[in-house]
């Protein structure tokens, strides 16, 4: 997921750092999102390399799909939508966490 810009912040009482939640957008549905059929191999990241031509924006899949996030593997033969406008996407995460 995207922790590029995510603020560390220091608990007041023990002191210790941690990073700030991250909020994913909802993304709407497009006619021009694009749909596939995963195969043995097909990682998030390498999707999002793809069709993105940047494999830190494979969150944008994962919230599309509504996928728990906590792997970059897919099961093969899984249907994916693959947004194909992710500016409005991406404009939204920043808004959502103050970026």
């Amino acid at each position: 997921m995207r922790y590029d810009n995510v603020k560390t912040l220091i608990d007041p009482d023990t002191k210790r750092r941690y990073l700030r939640g991250v909020k994913y957008p909802a993304i709407p549905y497009d006619d021009n999102d694009i749909y596939i059929i995963t195969v043995a191999g097909d990682r998030l990241d390498l999707l999002s390399n793809d069709y993105y031509n940047n494999v830190d924006d494979y969150w944008i899949i994962i919230s599309a799909n509504n996928l728990p996030g906590d792997s970059i593997f897919v099961t093969p033969n899984t249907q994916l939508r693959i947004p194909i406008r992710t500016s409005e996407a991406k404009l939204a995460f920043d808004t959502l966490n103050e970026i």
